[in-house]
């Protein structure tokens, strides 16, 4: 139900049996999707691809190895170190990183990753993201 003023002066008013709905649904949530085990073990494979992501070209980016960048970024990032001549401050390169990171989806996220830390085998001429 809408109104101009509900009660505790909010403009939406909830039914208790809605509210009770909501409660529910958010347990069901918890207990089946988050605290699942097959999942938390996934996305704690995720944070850490994601984490060593963002170490390892944040570090290219410091060391001015901007080859290591997929090719949509390498270029951004050789501009804003010309700009700023030659070092790229940390908030800058921090939303560099996380953009080009971002911007990969799982499976070219994944095989960066795999490059990076030498866990799969590939060829030299593979790019580094398609």
């Amino acid at each position: 139900l809408r109104s101009p003023q509900g009660a505790n002066g909010k403009a939406l008013v909830i039914s208790d049996e809605m509210l009770t709905q909501v409660e529910l649904l958010k347990e069901m949530i918890w207990c089946y999707v988050i605290y699942n085990p097959s999942l938390a073990g996934h996305q704690h494979g995720q944070r850490k691809v994601i984490q060593t992501l963002f170490q390892v070209l944040n570090e290219a980016c410091i060391a001015r190895r901007f080859y290591l960048f997929p090719a949509a970024f390498k270029d951004r990032a050789e501009e804003l170190a010309e700009f700023s001549n030659g070092q790229i401050s940390a908030p800058l390169r921090a939303r560099l990183v996380a953009d080009a990171v971002s911007s990969m989806t799982d499976q070219q996220a994944l095989r960066l990753y795999q490059r990076f830390t030498a866990s799969a085998q590939g060829s030299v001429l593979d790019p580094i993201v398609v």
